[in-house]
């Protein structure tokens, strides 16, 4: 589904990156091979640095962008901070991750204004 998803906001003429958290290479590298869409991190959410280099590499301003993400006070708070558009999704797993991860996640959608 993701892939088919992907595919059609690039038939869209969208162009979109990964921007993690993550510092494994490892891991990226592992998720790289998967997908063909450029991965950037470690990327230090909330703060925008990244967010903004992306615009620049892509040659759009930050208000033209989308930040869609999962985590309301890492992904979201980094899209408001860069004046980004943002959509805060459900995880790709989220009825499988367990039980901590799930508490977390609904504290943090309690920060959230909707």
């Amino acid at each position: 589904k993701m892939m088919n998803f992907i595919k059609a906001m690039e038939d869209k003429g969208l162009k979109l990156a990964i921007i993690s958290n993550n510092y494994s290479v490892k891991y990226i590298n592992k998720v790289q091979k998967e997908i063909h869409i450029k991965i950037y991190y470690p990327a230090e959410k909330p703060q925008p640095f990244m967010l903004l280099h992306v615009a620049e590499e892509f040659g759009v301003n930050p208000n033209e962008c989308v930040m869609v993400g999962d985590r309301p006070v890492t992904d979201i708070l980094a899209g408001k901070n860069a004046k980004m558009v943002t959509i805060l999704v459900d995880g790709i797993d989220a009825n499988n991750e367990n039980l901590p991860t799930r508490f977390v996640r609904w504290v943090e959608r309690l920060t959230v204004q909707k």
